[in-house]
């Protein structure tokens, strides 16, 4: 069964990495909680179908959904922007994207591959902060330094 149909299958319970860092995903796909020390950056939502287990998670780990900042997303595919809209609407979180996947989102929908799993509203967001190639970006006590990884998207940020 497919995760949009069965998302509670996919349920992982959430766990440290580092100091910082938590992994709050599904067993499909990764999301990963950073604290910052100066509020939390969420790196991919992951698909719509699992929105509710992701801010479970954040809640386990021992976090508030209200704290994110920023959805830094590594790419502009459903299954890792699913859950922003809602994010954005209900907790006013910034959004991040690399450049180059933008036009994922307004001119060449069918790429972000929402339409084909019948959700294509999830993709009607702002990108509030674009990502250039080589850029860096810090809140708190982390760094964020982004690179170019094209090839599953053309704007894929390693």
């Amino acid at each position: 069964m497919h995760i949009m149909e069965a998302p509670w299958e996919y349920d992982v319970k959430p766990f440290p990495i580092t100091d910082n860092v938590w992994y709050v995903g599904n067993s499909q796909v990764a999301s990963h909680l950073i604290d910052t020390g100066d509020g939390l950056v969420l790196l991919d939502t992951g698909w719509p179908s699992t929105l509710y287990m992701l801010l479970e998670s954040i809640r386990d780990a021992g976090f508030s959904p209200a704290k994110i900042r920023y959805l830094l997303h590594s790419h502009a595919h459903v299954d890792h922007i699913g859950g922003t809209r809602r994010m954005v609407r209900k907790y006013g979180c910034r959004t991040m994207l690399g450049e180059k996947d933008l036009s994922l989102l307004k001119e060449r929908r069918a790429l972000n591959l929402c339409g084909y799993y019948h959700c294509e509203d999830v993709a009607d967001f702002e990108i509030t902060d674009p990502i250039s190639k080589n850029e860096t970006f810090r809140l708190g006590s982390t760094e964020f330094q982004f690179v170019d990884a094209p090839g599953h998207t053309p704007g894929t940020l390693g």
